[in-house]
């Protein structure tokens, strides 16, 4: 997952799914509401929750550049009552999976969903597979 500019400004995510073996499966961007990078971080982490319930996958590893996000939805701090919502509804969701990690990744490890966010598009789309 990544997230777009400022802070608060412009909001855009994109989301990258891979199977189990790394292969990229599903790409995809949208343009959120001007908000924060929390803000924003939050909503893709759920709308990611939702495609992988969308797409059957019974095992997630959310993988977010967001430690607080991470923390928040693994229970290990609470997040501000801005962001307590989303991550209300992404700990519902993940009762879908028969089993869920969250990471905290940094730099490049993150670059395609970087990319995407960069490139915004106004809807969610599919880009490759």
């Amino acid at each position: 997952m990544g997230f777009g500019w400022g802070n608060p400004g412009i909001s855009r995510v994109g989301v990258v799914v891979r199977n189990d073996k790394g292969v990229i499966i599903f790409k995809g961007a949208r343009r959120l509401q001007d908000g924060t990078n929390n803000d924003a971080e939050a909503q893709v982490a759920l709308m990611a929750t939702e495609l992988a319930i969308n797409m059957k996958v019974s095992k997630l590893h959310l993988e977010s550049n967001s430690q607080m996000i991470i923390n928040a939805i693994a229970k290990a701090n609470t997040p501000s009552w801005k962001l307590s919502h989303w991550v209300e509804i992404i700990r519902e969701k993940l009762n879908s999976f028969e089993e869920f990690q969250g990471s905290h990744v940094r730099g490049g490890a993150n670059a395609v969903a970087d990319l995407l966010s960069n490139i915004g598009c106004d809807m969610t789309c599919q880009l490759a597979k």
